[in-house]
């Protein structure tokens, strides 16, 4: 699965399971639909073997969404992540 298809999966998810969702655009702005998106990117960087570089998107993304994902955690492609202060 790439970058896209996972995105586009997420978007669906979300579609799916959060009942305040007025319009699709809104998801771009989503905490969680920001931190799955780099979660992904940092993901295929840590089994690439590039810890560092996966951490520090990891600890970006956690700076500006509030959402610690490990880059070798093994998630799905209909996680979903609502209300994500703090995670």
């Amino acid at each position: 699965m790439n970058k896209i298809q996972f995105a586009l999966s997420q978007i669906k998810s979300i579609k799916q399971r959060d009942p305040s969702l007025k319009s699709t655009l809104e998801i771009l702005f989503f905490p969680g639909f920001r931190a799955m998106n780099t979660w992904f990117s940092a993901h295929k960087l840590y089994l690439r073997g590039h810890y560092a570089l996966a951490r520090f998107l990891s600890l970006r993304a956690q700076q500006k969404t509030g959402i610690d994902i490990h880059p070798g955690a093994q998630i799905g492609t209909d996680f979903f992540i609502d209300h994500g202060s703090g995670v």
